[in-house]
């Protein structure tokens, strides 16, 4: 059982898509399910700045032994029932394009769950056009541009912008304009730079 803690950690999530495939199989799901993460949980699964999220936010399908499922995980790990909910499908960030792009994360019990998760410059993309100014939504797309830069990943402003015309059909320019300044600053900043300001050295 994980910890009573709200927020979730990469092992935890593992570990409950472990538990969610065991309770799918024994309430009778047969069926591979596909589930694509995105928000919080979509993050940590590829950058290592940020460790915790509160919920699982996914595209996942409703049928009655998977929906059950998650009901049946909650209570046992005492966990909200929304711990892992699809809200996000009715935000401006959503596209359906999404499960297109996606790629696979990780599979759980044989396979019978199949998780995805979208590439970095998409997960960056999807962060723009969130673009909430006190929600945090700023500071991830600088902290992921910044991992990529600091583990030596070559990202740039075009590829940023094809993965938002490829997810939202728009050039990036209709983003937040706060947005689009700040990350063509920390684009064409230097990896010394890069470092320097975020990971500085601890003595």
């Amino acid at each position: 059982m994980i910890s009573h803690s709200k927020a979730l950690s990469k092992n935890n999530i593992d570990y409950l898509f472990s538990v969610l495939a065991s309770k799918y199989k024994e309430l009778g799901g047969h069926e591979t399910v596909e589930i694509f993460l995105v928000g919080g949980a979509a993050i940590i699964t590829r950058f290592q700045y940020r460790a915790m999220t509160l919920d699982v936010d996914a595209v996942h399908p409703k049928t009655k032994p998977f929906m059950k499922a998650i009901e049946e995980v909650a209570n046992q790990e005492s966990l909200p029932q929304s711990w892992i909910n699809d809200e996000f499908a009715s935000t401006p960030s959503y596209s359906e394009t999404i499960i297109e792009k996606a790629k696979l994360y990780k599979s759980f019990g044989n396979n019978l769950i199949k998780v995805y998760c979208l590439p970095e410059v998409y997960l960056i993309a999807m962060k723009m056009r969130s673009g909430r100014p006190t929600g945090g939504d700023l500071d991830d797309v600088l902290r992921m541009v910044a991992e990529l830069k600091h583990n030596g990943k070559r990202i740039t402003y075009a590829q940023i912008e094809k993965a938002y015309l490829d997810l939202y059909g728009e050039k990036l320019d209709r983003c937040d304009s706060l947005f689009v300044s700040e990350l063509k600053t920390i684009i064409a900043m230097s990896k010394d730079e890069i470092d320097e300001l975020y990971y500085p050295q601890r003595f």
